[in-house]
């Protein structure tokens, strides 16, 4: 038999970024809206989806990722595959992707 654990955790917004409460305590979940006006999306990923990035995770090479990239603004991100498993600019592994109608 396996014990179930649900875990609630509310919505919270700091500026254009979402979290969810008191997820800090168990890792480094945070959530991103998708704005392709500030770059190209991959073709997996459309605009105006929400995506959950796990700061902490370990990826491997053909994950989808957040990378820095300042190019696009001084402290801007951007979605790629991962090229390797020590990525320079690592944020975080994306874990899931929801789209919003």
């Amino acid at each position: 038999m396996m014990k179930e654990m649900i875990l609630e955790h509310n919505p919270i917004q700091y500026q254009d970024i979402l979290g969810l409460d008191r997820f800090n305590e168990i890792n480094e979940l945070k959530v991103f809206k998708t704005d392709e006006t500030l770059g190209i999306l991959p073709h997996d990923i459309p605009n105006d989806s929400f995506i959950f990035v796990d700061r902490k995770a370990k990826y491997k090479k053909g994950d989808y990722i957040l990378i820095k990239d300042s190019r696009i603004t001084k402290s801007g991100m951007r979605i790629t595959r991962a090229l390797n498993n020590k990525e320079k600019d690592y944020q975080g592994k994306i874990i899931i992707t929801i789209k919003t109608y």
